[in-house]
């Protein structure tokens, strides 16, 4: 008689099935998607970052390789330098065609990468099959993969993300300080891709020692998210004189303080508010001027803006349609993409769609019945490494809500938005099971 495969190899089998699915649309969509054109709207900072470094040994903002630029380069920090560094491995003289080519493959490796490391974070607090499904929602999630075909900050930044939330859930899971020091540099290297979590430790510093009651996980931490900032630190006070540029912070306040993200109810307006109106320049002058913007509009429409900041901004933050963008799952124009013309990307988008409104509100609700003492899914262990992912998913939110809650900025915490999706069916499903038998009883008395 043939031997049975055992359940390790069925396993096995099922996480290489998830990664050829995430390798096939990632792949598919670098190799077939054609952005019109591909360096443009934020893209332009990051390029003219990575080429001036790469030219010029100086790192500034200014696009200086066309061929008639007549302009001096000026060192700046309006964004940290994580993405640039990465496009100057990448970059040889001008940017071209090939460039963004070398550049999107890499992201759909990164795309890969992310799915795994999904399916980990996953494993270290679930079973085998709800970790399967978390790692498959990503796989097939059509903005993970629309994303890593733009010279955009979103797939880099979500895999130094997830490598940070894993290294915590094993930290908090086995106990290990190391660990949740080599989680300060995940989040340490994220911040220098994008500045979302820079005052995360601030948040993680009291959690960590009230769910693990162990301070020196909390401290190893932190020292290490503070020395991998200091490079950047110590480079904006020797070149600029200063530490950093508060300019994107400014602009983030200023761009999540018109209701629906609309000057004045004007349609016409919808995704640039701040463009429509003409007391911007006067706005954005320092945090000063923009916190008294906001003031002002609280004490004009107080209702409005409480609704807006507390109900509207969370709901904005998951929504499908990127706001700032051409619309659907595209930010920018594409000539060609597989989801305009194959089926398989097709069906993924759609059945993608049907479901993203109910994960996103069970990953709402998952994030908050995490720290229920009833109905416990997971070990000890394993609820701790799921109460620090809340933390971090609630300091996310409250970021968001305090400044610009674009969509697209939601699509790198996907993989823990769907991890509390699935803890929130499993928790419900538990809660039935449990009520079931009683009712039954109280049927028969």
């Amino acid at each position: 008689m043939s031997k049975v495969p055992d359940r390790s190899l069925w396993r096995a089998l099922g996480v290489a099935l998830v990664l050829l699915v995430a390798t096939y649309l990632l792949m598919g969509a670098a190799m077939f998607t054609e952005v019109a054109p591909p360096i443009r709207a934020d893209a332009v900072d990051y390029v003219a970052y990575a080429y001036n470094l790469r030219t010029h040994g100086i790192y500034s903002s200014q696009p200086s390789w066309p061929s008639d630029w007549r302009g001096e380069v000026k060192p700046d920090a309006k964004r940290p330098p994580g993405y640039p560094l990465l496009l100057a491995m990448f970059l040889d003289g001008a940017p071209t065609n090939q460039f963004v080519t070398r550049v999107v493959t890499f992201q759909a490796l990164l795309g890969i990468l992310l799915v795994a490391l999904t399916f980990a974070l996953a494993r270290a607090v679930f079973g085998f099959g709800p970790s399967i499904v978390v790692a498959s929602l990503v796989a097939l999630t059509p903005h993970v993969v629309t994303q890593a075909t733009y010279l955009l900050t979103e797939v880099p930044f979500a895999v130094c993300a997830t490598a940070g939330m894993l290294a915590i859930t094993w930290g908090a899971r086995w106990q290990r300080v190391s660990l949740f020091f080599l989680a300060g540099i995940a989040f340490g290297l994220s911040v220098l891709i994008r500045p979302t979590l820079l005052y995360m430790p601030v948040v993680l510093l009291p959690v960590v020692w009230l769910v693990t009651r162990r301070s020196a996980s909390a401290l190893a931490l932190v020292a290490a998210f503070v020395l991998m900032q200091i490079p950047w630190l110590v480079r904006n006070e020797l070149v600029l004189g200063r530490m950093n540029d508060p300019t994107l912070a400014i602009a983030t306040l200023h761009h999540g303080s018109y209701p629906d993200f609309e000057y004045q109810d004007d349609p016409a307006s919808l995704g640039f508010p701040y463009r429509f109106d003409p007391a911007t320049p006067e706005i954005i002058r320092s945090y000063g001027s923009v916190l008294a913007h906001i003031s002002d509009g609280f004490a004009q429409r107080p209702l409005r803006m409480l609704m807006w900041y507390l109900v509207e901004k969370p709901i904005y933050f998951v929504a499908w349609n990127p706001i700032q963008g051409v619309g659907d799952i595209f930010v920018f124009p594409v000539a060609k993409s597989p989801y305009l013309d194959r089926w398989e990307f097709q069906f993924s988008h759609d059945l993608m769609y049907i479901l993203h409104w109910p994960l996103m509100l069970l990953g709402y609700l998952g994030a908050i019945l995490v720290w229920s003492r009833r109905g416990s899914l997971c070990s000890p262990d394993a609820q701790s490494a799921l109460r620090l992912l809340s933390a971090v998913f609630a300091f996310v939110l409250a970021v968001h809500i305090a400044g610009a809650p674009f969509p697209r900025y939601s699509v790198p915490f996907r993989p823990l938005q769907y991890l509390f999706a699935v803890y929130a069916v499993m928790w419900l499903h538990a809660l039935v099971r449990l009520r079931a038998p009683k009712a039954a009883v109280a049927s028969r008395t």
